[in-house]
């Protein structure tokens, strides 16, 4: 991928910062970053973070989605590649966010999180969307409410409309899943534990790109 520095950012916003995460990046051009995310669940966890300072992904304008969903399966692939799993992916449409700048988390593993998401929420409508690419057509339609968004094993995305969603829900719930709850929190997890993980991700993945 082509490496680029991006304009457009936010003074405070540590995702426009590129120094905040510079040793943790795998691939970038002039519209995105692929990075090891903090807090690895397990190792080859990773983030696309668009370049451009947005709130969520589906404010987005539908030519940069395509973009980001373009490298969502690219990298997807590789991580199937390197670590034997296909990842799931997911997003917090700003619900639950811990920094308010949009960032897709991709997470090797085969885990279902609908049912725990479902009883979580019950009150909370849902709907499924065929592509990660008409996520901009259905925000629009869903008046621009916030959102939690996942994947399935088999490809499939959900979306949660404006569920009273904690921050981190969604890595808290998958790392449960994974039978992982330690790793759920960031902020808790083992500092060196994750600095190990985070290094082996950047190395395991950085030649694909």
């Amino acid at each position: 991928m082509q490496t680029t520095t991006s304009k457009k950012v936010v003074s405070d916003c540590i995702f426009c910062d590129r120094t905040k995460f510079e040793e943790r990046i795998i691939a970038e051009n002039s519209n995105l970053y692929v990075i090891a995310t903090l807090g690895q669940i397990t190792g080859g966890y990773i983030l696309i973070i668009p370049k451009r300072h947005v709130s969520c992904v589906g404010i987005m304008k539908e030519k940069e989605i395509v973009k980001i969903d373009e490298i969502l399966q690219t990298a997807s692939d590789y991580i199937e590649v390197e670590y034997g799993i296909k990842p799931i992916f997911f997003e917090h449409g700003v619900v639950g966010q811990t920094i308010n700048h949009a960032h897709i988390h991709l997470l090797p593993a085969k885990i279902r999180m609908c049912s725990q998401i479902y009883r979580d929420f019950p009150n909370t409508q849902f709907c499924f969307l065929n592509s990660l690419k008409i996520l901009k057509c259905n925000y629009d339609i869903m008046g621009r409410k916030k959102y939690l968004l996942w994947s399935t094993p088999e490809g499939m995305i959900k979306v949660a409309i404006d569920p009273p969603a904690p921050p981190q829900y969604l890595r808290i719930v998958a790392a449960k899943l994974i039978g992982l709850p330690e790793r759920g929190d960031w902020y808790n997890m083992d500092q060196e534990l994750d600095k190990h993980l985070r290094q082996e991700t950047v190395n395991r993945l950085k030649p694909y790109f």
